[in-house]
C-alpha cells in the first residue's frame, strides 16, 4: 500500500506583537482616508423651518426701508387713525418704570421684525397672502396690538429697532407684504397712505418682571385663537370701511 504524502509549505511565521499593532494601524488609518465625511450645516439661518419665508420678508423690509427713509419716526399726530394716542417718551417712562403696562402707536421698524419667539412653528406663505388679500389691499389702519415685554429699565424709545414681539407675526408679515407691493407700483397717495400706517401701529409695552415662561404661555394661547383673531378684524374692519 503506497501511501501519498501532500506537499507541506513552510510552517507561517507568527508575527510580533508590535508588528501586528502597527499592522492594525496602517489598516485603520487606510479605511479612514477613504470616509467621506458630511458636514452638517447648523447655523440658525440654515436650520430655522421658516428661513425662506424670513429671507423674503426681510427683502420687503429692505425694499420699503428704502423708499421710506424716516419709517423710524413718530408720525408726530396726537392720535393714529385707530384711535390709538401717539407714543409719549414721558408718559412711556413713568408707566414702565412703576410697572404698568402702557398702550399707544408707535412705528412697525421699533420692531426687530426679523425676531420669532418660536422659529420653529410653521408660517405659510399661502396664509400670509391670504390675510394681505383680504385685510391690506388697499392702505388700512393695524387694528390687531402689538405686544412687547421689557425687563426694568428697557424704554421702547431707547430700543429702537431691537424691540421683540412677543404676539403672532402673521397680520404684521401680511402688512409689511403689501407695503413692499405698494412702494414698487403704488401712486404716491397709496405710498404716503401706507407709510402713515406702518408709523402707526398698536403697541402695548408691558413691564415683566418674569418675561420667559410668560412669553411663550401667551404666544401659545395666541396661536390657538389665531382664527377667532381673524374673525374679530375682519368684523371691526367691515364696520369701518
Amino acid at each position: 500500500m503506497t501511501i501519498q504524502s501532500r506537499a507541506m509549505g513552510p510552517p507561517k511565521r507568527k508575527q510580533a506583537p508590535e508588528a501586528a499593532a502597527q499592522a492594525t494601524a496602517k489598516k485603520a488609518a487606510k479605511a479612514a482616508e477613504s470616509v467621506q465625511v458630511a458636514i452638517v450645516q447648523t447655523s440658525p439661518a440654515t436650520c430655522a423651518i421658516n428661513a425662506k419665508l424670513q429671507a423674503y420678508l426681510a427683502e420687503c423690509d429692505a425694499k420699503i426701508k428704502d423708499c421710506f427713509k424716516d419709517v423710524m419716526s413718530p408720525s408726530g399726530k396726537p392720535f393714529s387713525e385707530s384711535g390709538v394716542a401717539t407714543y409719549d417718551p414721558v408718559v412711556a417712562t413713568r408707566l414702565l418704570s412703576a410697572g404698568q403696562s402702557y398702550s399707544c402707536s408707535a412705528p412697525l421698524y421699533w420692531l426687530n421684525t426679523g425676531f420669532e419667539l418660536q422659529p420653529n412653528v410653521p408660517k405659510y406663505r399661502k396664509r400670509l397672502e391670504n390675510l394681505k388679500q383680504h385685510f391690506f389691499n388697499s392702505p388700512t389702519p393695524m387694528i390687531e396690538e402689538t405686544v412687547v415685554r421689557l425687563s426694568p429699565g428697557e424704554l421702547p424709545h431707547k430700543m429702537q429697532g431691537s424691540l421683540k414681539a412677543v404676539d403672532l407675526p402673521e397680520f404684521r408679515d401680511a402688512l409689511r407684504m403689501a407695503v413692499a407691493e405698494a412702494v414698487e407700483s403704488g401712486s404716491k397717495k397709496d405710498k404716503d397712505a401706507w407709510k402713515d400706517v406702518l408709523k402707526n401701529i398698536p403697541f402695548r409695552f408691558e413691564a415683566d418682571f418674569f418675561r420667559g415662561w410668560v412669553c411663550e404661555n401667551m404666544w401659545m394661547d395666541n396661536w390657538r385663537h389665531r382664527d377667532f383673531k381673524d374673525s374679530w378684524m375682519d368684523n371691526w374692519r367691515r364696520k369701518t370701511y
